[in-house]
């Protein structure tokens, strides 16, 4: 399925369900979010989500199938998610473009999402496939910027804590792998790449620059999240990402990942400039995996731009941030 404009009016754009080896390429996905504005949703439409303008909520839904792969899209002005992964399995979102998703939603919402609940398949994936691969996308302004309306409770909960450009919750399944790479995150205001109890999951060489002035736009972090505790990150990896972010966030909080993963854990090459960490007890210093560069340095040739390699003259190789 290949090269068109896709404009949703309705929620959900395209469902995947028992697919195979199925491409999606060449679209974009217009979800019409521009044209309507926060002021007047707040005014005219919080509680009367039936009279509220349309807009596009998920762009791709992965309810289940195998072999999927998401590529060179063009994803923005949603209200809800680009591309969101229930039971899909090898699943590859690759080389996107995603911008302005969550501004003008209500009830939360990501650039791309590994559902919860969903992908417990209970047999092994085929040896040395990743369950999903979210790699070489730009994302950036992903961010909830409306107290979320949460519908199972009827009220306003008054927490900013969606619109994160990359969120993965927990599964149980440990027979498998899973990639987060290569990916550009931007203008972030929460999480730019938000870590749940998953086996086997490389995060290698994402370059995040979160939203000046952003008090709780960290880098990467992590929660443990399965009941009965344990080893929550088993084979987890965590090498050559760059991240800059304000004063006061913290770049890497990979304190759950790394407290129940002791032994079986790779935290190397990862460069972070503005925040702090709360990686290993909170340390910071290369020799746990994170070369602090201090607070005001900039990370970044020039952000404002479009320019994300990292700046000429701090003497951190060729093997951090984008690859």
């Amino acid at each position: 399925v290949s090269q068109s404009r896709y404009t949703l009016y309705s929620f959900t754009g395209f469902t995947v369900n028992g697919a195979n080896n199925l491409i999606i390429e060449g679209f974009e996905f217009y979800g019409k979010s521009d044209q309507v504005s926060v002021s007047d949703i707040l005014a005219n439409y919080y509680w009367d989500q039936a009279g509220k303008p349309a807009m596009g909520g998920i762009a791709i839904n992965v309810a289940s199938g195998n072999n999927i792969t998401i590529r060179d899209n063009y994803f923005h002005d949603l209200e809800q998610k680009a591309v969101n992964i229930e039971n899909g399995r090898y699943v590859e979102i690759t080389n996107n473009i995603i911008h302005d998703v969550a501004t003008k939603s209500v009830s939360g919402g990501h650039a791309i999402m590994r559902q919860q609940g969903s992908g417990v398949f209970g047999t092994p994936d085929v040896a040395d496939a990743y369950r999903w691969e979210i790699s070489g996308n730009l994302i950036y302004n992903v961010q909830q910027r409306i107290y979320s309306w949460v519908p199972s409770k009827g009220y306003a909960n008054f927490v900013l804590d969606e619109g994160k450009p990359i969120n993965i919750d927990e599964t149980s399944d440990t027979a498998m792998k899973a990639l987060i790479a290569d990916n550009i995150i931007a203008f972030n205001t929460i999480d730019g790449i938000r870590l749940k109890s998953t086996a086997n999951l490389e995060v290698l060489n994402n370059s995040i620059y979160t939203a000046p002035g952003a008090v709780d736009a960290d880098g990467i972090t992590d929660a443990a999240t399965l009941s009965g505790g344990g080893n929550q990150f088993p084979g987890l990896v965590v090498r050559g990402n760059a991240v800059m972010s304000g004063p006061g966030t913290l770049a890497f909080e990979l304190s759950d990942g790394f407290a129940t993963n002791p032994n079986n854990a790779t935290l190397s090459n990862n460069a972070f400039s503005g925040g702090g960490t709360a990686p290993l007890d909170n340390p910071a210093s290369s020799s746990d995996g994170l070369i602090n560069l201090g607070p005001g340095v900039a990370l970044f040739t020039n952000p404002m731009t479009g320019d994300f390699s990292l700046r000429s003259g701090l003497g951190l190789g060729d093997n951090i941030g984008l690859s």
